[in-house]
């Protein structure tokens, strides 16, 4: 035992702390493989090769997709599957880092080579020595600063800021935005060199809105996460309140996904999920059907449903106004596809079952079969073209 500004402390022997990193090390790797990656649609089987053909190179990767896809998930997957799985994964990223400190972050400096330099500093290039630098938003980057980020990939060395030592590096460099770089290259906000440098190998991970089939799963993967941290059981989700999740765009992607199941979780007791305990994502759908009542209405100006909105003299009451436009939207949908309902869904850019539930609410029994029967509540095919109209 020994004494720090008067703190006992105990002095461990190193091989302790040596087989508690490797314990903790062991644990990362197991949730950072392939198998933290959710999805096993057609779109994401195409991010599972290209990840396996580059997996064991040292080929610069940029990842591309929207906020929310889960970019970093593919980094430590291309980090955690590599022979370089046994060195470290260092993370940055460059759009929470300001400008100015951002080139100490990544190089280091040296001690008074700025103020509040007190002593010196190594850099994530040096820290992330035999394994993998991953660059979050890369696209933030300062220009200057992607001068010396270009130097460093074709010299495969650096210097700490303040510093005249040239230092050897030796790590796979992974770089990820949400940023279209070639768009940035013609404004002139990023390096045309730098581009091509990081741009190998692009991996692009789709929206969730184009890997739709994969919503059930991690429905269900973010269920079971939840359920385990609050100590409770696994709820079902019914056809309609899937189906809900289904059409809803995600514009947050899996994120958003994410947090929304979380939240259901934690507000909502129940062991089966209906339609009704998703109000969130259930006004986010009747948004995106006024949207698209909208749409319909600027290509049919002379139909009822491009006449003007008139607001109640009580005021603008949002969810009348809403459900208003959806049936609107719902009804033109059916007249334009003579009532088959199938027809209509697809039109309307939702599935089959999720026309059938707004149908169902709104009170709208107009519409047929694909087969040309009529629905139970239909009484005949001429019947439902009349009410449509």
């Amino acid at each position: 035992d020994y004494k720090v500004t008067g703190v006992q402390t105990c002095a461990l022997p190193i091989y302790i702390f040596e087989r508690e990193v490797g314990r903790l090390r062991t644990e990362l790797q197991v949730v950072s493989k392939f198998e933290n990656i959710v999805g096993n649609g057609a779109a994401m089987q195409k991010v599972y090769g290209l990840i396996q053909r580059v997996v064991d190179t040292d080929t610069s990767i940029l990842v591309l997709g929207e906020t929310g896809t889960g970019k970093e998930l593919v980094a430590r997957a291309l980090h955690y599957n590599s022979v370089r799985r046994e060195g470290p994964f260092i993370p940055v990223h460059c759009a929470a880092i300001p400008s100015e400190l951002l080139e100490s972050e990544l190089f280091g400096h040296e001690k008074g080579s700025f103020t509040g330099a007190w002593q010196r500093r190594i850099g994530m290039f040096e820290a992330a020595g035999g394994g993998t630098l991953f660059l979050d938003e890369i696209g933030e980057m300062p220009l200057g600063t992607q001068s010396k980020l270009l130097r460093a990939i074709q010299e495969r060395e650096i210097r700490r800021v303040g510093g005249q030592e040239t230092i050897s590096i030796n790590v796979r460099l992974v770089c990820a935005t949400n940023r279209d770089l070639g768009q940035e290259v013609k404004k002139g906000t990023f390096r045309e060199d730098l581009y091509y440098r990081i741009n190998v190998v692009p991996i692009v991970i789709p929206s969730l809105r184009e890997r739709q089939e994969d919503i059930p799963q991690l429905t269900l993967h973010f269920a079971q996460r939840f359920a385990k941290e609050l100590n409770r059981e696994v709820p079902q989700f019914t056809p309609p309140a899937m189906d809900l999740l289904l059409s809803y765009p995600w514009p947050g992607n899996v994120r958003e996904l994410e947090h929304a199941i979380e939240r259901l979780l934690v507000t909502c007791d129940s062991n089966k999920i209906v339609a009704e305990d998703l109000p969130f994502v259930i006004s986010q759908a009747d948004a995106a059907t006024a949207q698209i009542a909208s749409r319909l209405a600027a290509s049919t100006p002379n139909t009822h449903l491009g006449e003007k909105l008139e607001f109640e003299a009580g005021g603008l009451d949002l969810p009348k106004i809403t459900e208003d436009l959806e049936r609107r939207a719902i009804e033109e949908a059916l007249r334009r596809t003579g009532g088959v309902i199938t027809e209509a869904a697809r039109a309307l850019h939702i599935t089959r079952r999720m026309l059938r539930y707004k149908m169902d609410k709104l009170g709208i029994t107009s519409g047929r079969a694909d087969d040309g029967e009529a629905e139970p509540e239909e009484a005949d095919e001429s019947t439902a073209a009349t009410d449509v109209t």
